[in-house]
């Protein structure tokens, strides 16, 4: 497998996974990603950043990922809890596994890649959010070891949110 950032020239790819992920969760009743976002514009925004990353098999876009930089207003506020360091960090958003690689540790393999993303932008604080009801999601957060911090509020909604310091 094959970690590397996105190109202008992967969007299509990109967008597949996305809607992919946006079924799957609307067949959980899950309503995280049924209101539009993310969108072509949000992801192509992402590449053009430097801050979308992709994970190949055998040249197939399998997973991707956003890693974005900088303060995440979101995550200024938090509720029910606190962040358990403060310091500067990055957000991992947008992350989505094609439907047919589930279940095979891509996800995994994604977050190691942004991992030493991270380290080498000189961010060792790793944030993430996921919907309440998204319990597949937030176990596999947890599994990563990264710890509940409390919950933040999206335009859509509130969110449990996560912290991981890398090391």
């Amino acid at each position: 497998m094959k970690f590397r950032t996105a190109t202008l020239e992967d969007i299509d790819n990109i967008m597949k996974i996305i809607e992919q992920a946006k079924e799957s969760l609307k067949k959980l009743r899950i309503e995280q990603w049924q209101k539009g976002r993310p969108n072509r514009e949000t992801i192509l925004q992402d590449i053009v950043n430097g801050e979308s990353f992709l994970l190949e098999y055998e040249k197939e876009i399998i997973g991707t990922v956003a890693l974005v930089k900088g303060i995440d207003e979101a995550y200024e506020k938090i509720y029910e809890g606190a962040w358990s360091f403060k310091m500067p960090y990055c957000a991992l958003h947008r992350i989505a596994v094609l439907e047919k690689y589930k279940k095979e540790g891509v996800a995994s393999k994604l977050l190691e890649g942004v991992e030493r993303e991270a380290v080498q932008w000189g961010l060792k604080d790793l944030r993430i959010d996921t919907h309440p009801g998204n319990f597949i999601m937030q176990k596999w957060i947890e599994k990563q070891k990264f710890l509940y911090c409390g919950k933040v509020d999206l335009t859509d909604g509130m969110r449990v949110a996560y912290q991981k310091i890398l090391v």
